[in-house]
């Protein structure tokens, strides 16, 4: 099965991930949101969904990641933070104390004052990380 973000899952990965305590903070709709995590096999993962509208916050204001790490009971180095958006998603979580990891999936240049733990081309890359 090939995703909405270009890579083939192997079901059989996933269960793996079933271990973690899965959060999503998006900026984006619930239609969507709920939408892409269908097309990615994601479905039933994700403990809970933080969208920014619902609480004022625009990204990339750490506030939002505070939020999601409330919600998870955890702290920022015991979060992991992934995202496609250098600028909005990336910049905030590191801000905001949350170990992030940058999915670049289109290749795009690196920003050298951005400082990210990790870089991935692949979801397949975030399951060997993890």
């Amino acid at each position: 099965m090939t995703n909405s973000f270009g890579d083939t899952m192997i079901r059989s990965s996933w269960p793996s991930l079933m271990t973690w305590n899965m959060t999503i903070s998006a900026a984006r709709s619930e239609t969507l949101i709920s939408t892409l995590t269908i097309q990615s096999g994601l479905e039933g993962v994700f403990r809970f969904v933080v969208f920014s509208e619902n609480y004022g916050i625009e990204k990339p204001d750490p506030r939002i990641f505070h939020i999601a790490l409330e919600k998870a009971g955890c702290s920022g180095q015991q979060l992991l933070n992934v995202s496609d958006s250098l600028k909005n998603d990336v910049v905030g979580a590191i801000d905001a104390g949350v170990r992030s990891v940058w999915f670049n999936r289109n290749n795009m240049n690196t920003a050298p004052d951005i400082q990210m733990d990790r870089e991935i081309k692949s979801l397949a890359e975030l399951i060997e990380l993890l």
